[in-house]
């Protein structure tokens, strides 16, 4: 009986980090796509070192950089 008693606690236990580790991921989930709905970005906006194509090009065909050169 003792033995099935550890058993249960333990799948109690497992059973509610499953549940707040789920809940965290969803959180961050939420809080990404709230923030790509509102305009905000995770980029620093410096494509010069960016490998991807997450911003415009101006008319003149060279990335935004932020630079006044």
């Amino acid at each position: 009986m003792n033995q099935l008693h550890s058993q249960e606690v333990e799948f109690m236990a497992d059973l509610m980090i499953g549940i707040i580790l789920i809940a965290a991921v969803g959180a961050v989930i939420w809080k990404k796509r709230r923030d790509k709905k509102m305009g905000k970005s995770g980029c620093g906006g410096c494509c010069g070192s960016c490998g991807m194509n997450c911003h415009q090009r101006k008319d003149d065909g060279n990335e935004e950089t932020g630079n006044s050169n």
